[in-house]
C-alpha cells in the first residue's frame, strides 16, 4: 500500500461534541492506517499539551501539529517525552513593538511560546483556550519582562471602540496575520501568527520529511483557520461546518464529527474497511 499523509483538526472534526470523544472505530482505524505505514497528524488550533490527551489515546507516534500550524512537537515513543520541536514563530521583539502600540486597548490577551504562556486578566480568557499544564511556565500581566522566546500565536481582545485603530495597526505588521474571530458581550477577538505559519504549511513540511507523494494528502477542518487542509489533494470541510467555511472547500464529507466523518471520508478512498 502508498503512504498516505492524513492531517485532521480535533474540534468539531475529529473529535465528538459530547466531551471531545473519540470512538473506537475512528481510533482503530487511525492505528491500522499507522500499521500500513501511513502517517495520522493532529492538527489542531489548541497549544500543544490541550492535545495530548487526545494523541496518547490515539496511540500513533506520528508528529503532532499545534496552534495553527505555529509548531510541530515530535514525540518519542513513550507517546511524552517531546524529541524535537519545530516553529514558524513570530519575531519576539517585533512583537513587543506591536504590543506597546496596542496596548492601551485590551480587554485581554494570551501569548504563547512553545513553553511558556503570557496572559492578561486569566478570567477573562474562554476556559477552553487555557491548557495549563507543568511542562509550561505561567506568566501574568508582564510580558514585556517576561516574553523572552519568539510567540508562536496570540489570541488578543480589545474594547470594540477601538476596532479601526486596532486593524490600522496591525495591518503594518506585514510579517503577522491574524484571523478575526468576532465580537463578543464586551471585546472583539483576533488570532495573531508568523505569515510563515498555518496547519498547510506545516503539513507539507512533514509530507517532504516522509517523501510522501502530494496526491496523496488528505487534510480535513471545520472552521477558516483550517483552509489550507481544504487545499490538500483530499481536502475536506466537515459536513458540520459552518455554511460559510464549506464555500471554501472542493469536498465536504459525508458524515459528521459525531459519525466519523474524517476517517469514513478516508475509507471512501482507500477502501481499507473491505
Amino acid at each position: 500500500m502508498e503512504k498516505y499523509l492524513i492531517g485532521s483538526d480535533l474540534d468539531s472534526t475529529l473529535l465528538k461534541n459530547d466531551s471531545y470523544t473519540i470512538s473506537d472505530y475512528t481510533k482503530n482505524y487511525i492505528q491500522n492506517l499507522d500499521k500500513l505505514g501511513s502517517i495520522f497528524c493532529i492538527a489542531t488550533g489548541r497549544p500543544f499539551q490541550g492535545a495530548m490527551d487526545v494523541y496518547q489515546r490515539l496511540g500513533v507516534n506520528t508528529p503532532m501539529i499545534a496552534s495553527n500550524g505555529g509548531v510541530i512537537i515530535y514525540f518519542e515513543k513513550d507517546l511524552k517525552t517531546i524529541s524535537k520541536v519545530v516553529d514558524f514563530s513570530m519575531d519576539k521583539d517585533e512583537f513587543l513593538d506591536f504590543y506597546r502600540r496596542i496596548k492601551q486597548f485590551l480587554y485581554s490577551y494570551q501569548v504563547r511560546c512553545p513553553f511558556s504562556y503570557h496572559y492578561l486578566d486569566y478570567n477573562r480568557i474562554p476556559w477552553w483556550l487555557i491548557h495549563p499544564d507543568p511542562i509550561v511556565s505561567m506568566h501574568e500581566n508582564n510580558i514585556e519582562e517576561s516574553l523572552v522566546n519568539n510567540p508562536i500565536d496570540a489570541d488578543i481582545y480589545i474594547y470594540p471602540e477601538y476596532q479601526e485603530e486596532f486593524e490600522q495597526i496591525l495591518k503594518e505588521y506585514k510579517n503577522f496575520k491574524y484571523i478575526p474571530w468576532g465580537k463578543f458581550d464586551n471585546h472583539i477577538s483576533y488570532e495573531i501568527s508568523s505569515i510563515n505559519a498555518s496547519k498547510g504549511k506545516a503539513l507539507e513540511y512533514i509530507r517532504k520529511q516522509y517523501n510522501i507523494k502530494k496526491e496523496n494528502v488528505f487534510g480535513f477542518g471545520d472552521q477558516l483557520n483550517d483552509y489550507d487542509l481544504f487545499t490538500v489533494n483530499h481536502g475536506a470541510v466537515m459536513i458540520n461546518a459552518p455554511d460559510h467555511v464549506k464555500t471554501l472547500g472542493k469536498n465536504i464529507t459525508s458524515f459528521d464529527n459525531e459519525n466519523d466523518g474524517v476517517v469514513r471520508f478516508i475509507d471512501s478512498i482507500l477502501k481499507l474497511s473491505k
